[in-house]
């Protein structure tokens, strides 16, 4: 995350202060590079795509359940990590 100019300083600090000349409370400016993690959403996004290993393992192959289970695993904990990474 880049710093602001000078430039868009002083415009931000026009914009607070023109706000709180029309009210009696302060304006806080707070520069974040992501206000949270969300992390019950990755694991639900996760489980979606875990959800989704089974069937087509149990209609399209012969491997026995404790391999598919394996798998869809593997799938669940693959997506935590992919949703989880910082870049996405």
């Amino acid at each position: 995350m880049r710093p602001f100019s000078d430039e868009e300083r002083a415009a931000i600090e026009d914009g607070i202060s023109r706000a709180e000349s029309k009210t009696s409370g302060e304006i806080v400016v707070v520069v974040a590079s992501a206000s949270g993690r969300y992390y019950g959403y990755a694991i639900m996004w996760a489980a979606l795509a875990a959800l989704t290993v089974p069937l087509p393992l149990i209609l399209f192959t012969r491997l026995p359940v404790e391999y598919i289970y394996v798998a869809q695993l593997a799938v669940f904990a693959v997506a935590v990590l992919l949703v989880q990474w910082r870049p996405i």
